[in-house]
């Protein structure tokens, strides 16, 4: 007599994966005496928020494989059939694929309020056997009853894959997390909720796409330059007490450092210490890009013109100079060093060691 297999289908935008999911899995491995647990990244989630950034498949597949528990696999077939996934055309899939296995579906507690809605979800529990882990405390018991569904007595785990988009790091596991630093994902959704200003947002893809156009005339890498450009304001809506407790966080000594150096700080410190960023040229190019240094290499000059000359920047005489620019960069740089140095040292705002810096790159 053939055994009977079981395979369990673990649905989701794992966008990213984090811990929570590798857990869940492990658990329904244990307590249904699994063959195989499929994890399934879908394409386009029916429910879910449009206005959710969402990385590529392939890149939502990749970090799966990074962390696969034993008797664990991850399918590709909701990402290749594009569109909208429904639950019932994957349960289909696996029934196909596997005729006398026994299926079982994989949902979180979130799910409950709203089964009775799915497409074809008396199909679904007819094909497969819902297995619910707990999100929260509320339970839909009468959806629960309904669809004869299993529920997991779980830990209530705390991570999330919007903690990560919201800066929250905790729940990644090292690979995944050097996977999303090494491809830039969530990029854009850490930046809203870092700047959460809307002009200042603005200023941060003007200076990337000015950045990137530099870069490109430059013989540069234009990606390097984007992102550079895109995150040189990251922390720069913080107030100074924020700075300062984040700084002080992350053991950084700040007792030399002034207010106007802070923001360029503790981006730098973030992007390293928390994104932990692996392009260095990136890091480097914002830590100067307010005070400048000595030892700014191509990038961080580059950043530095984008951030002064960018689009919906105003004030006299800003348009000749972005027509130097473009006809020659380094002139264009020391045109701007010249102009931003007058107008700090009108304004008593500037220091010894930035004048030193400003003249040692006028003269060179």
């Amino acid at each position: 007599m053939e055994t009977v297999q079981k395979i369990a289908i673990f649905g989701g935008t794992f966008n990213p994966i984090h811990k929570g999911h590798v857990k869940i899995a492990k658990l329904a491995i244990e307590k249904l005496n699994l063959d195989w647990l499929y994890f399934v990244p879908n394409y386009q989630n029916p429910f879910k928020n449009k206005q959710q950034s969402f990385v590529s498949g392939e890149h939502r597949y990749n970090m799966i494989k990074l962390v696969l528990p034993e008797k664990a696999k991850v399918c590709e077939f909701e990402i290749n059939k594009k569109g909208i996934s429904y639950t019932i055309d994957t349960i289909k899939f696996f029934k196909h694929r596997f005729k006398n296995a026994q299926l079982y579906f994989i949902i979180g507690s979130d799910n409950l309020e709203r089964l009775h809605k799915w497409k074809d979800i008396n199909q679904i529990s007819q094909l497969s056997q819902i297995c619910v882990f707990k999100r929260d405390k509320k339970i839909n018991k009468k959806n629960l009853k309904k669809y004869n569904a299993i529920l997991f007595d779980n830990k209530i785990y705390d991570f999330s894959s919007t903690d990560i988009r919201h800066s929250d790091f905790s729940g990644l596991f090292p690979a995944v997390h050097k996977y999303i630093s090494n491809n830039y994902l969530y990029i854009e959704d850490l930046l809203k909720f870092h700047v959460n200003n809307g002009e200042r947002l603005k200023h941060c893809y003007s200076t990337a796409e000015l950045a990137a156009e530099y870069a490109k005339i430059l013989q540069k890498d234009a990606k390097t330059a984007y992102y550079a450009g895109l995150l040189h304001d990251i922390t720069k809506t913080w107030s100074i007490e924020k700075h300062r407790e984040f700084l002080e966080q992350h053991n950084i000594d700040q007792s030399q450092v002034p207010n106007y150096k802070l923001h360029q700080l503790s981006a730098y410190v973030w992007l390293t210490k928390e994104y932990k960023i692996a392009n260095k040229n990136i890091a480097k190019a914002i830590s100067c890009h307010t005070s400048l240094s000595l030892d700014m290499d191509i990038y961080a000059k580059i950043v530095y013109m984008a951030d002064k000359l960018a689009r919906g920047r105003r004030y006299p005489g800003i348009q000749k100079l972005r027509d130097i620019a473009k006809k020659d960069f380094n002139q264009g740089f020391k045109e701007v060093l010249k102009a931003n140095l007058n107008l700090l040292q009108s304004q008593g705002k500037i220091d010894e060691e930035q004048q030193k810096i400003y003249e040692f790159w006028i003269n060179q």
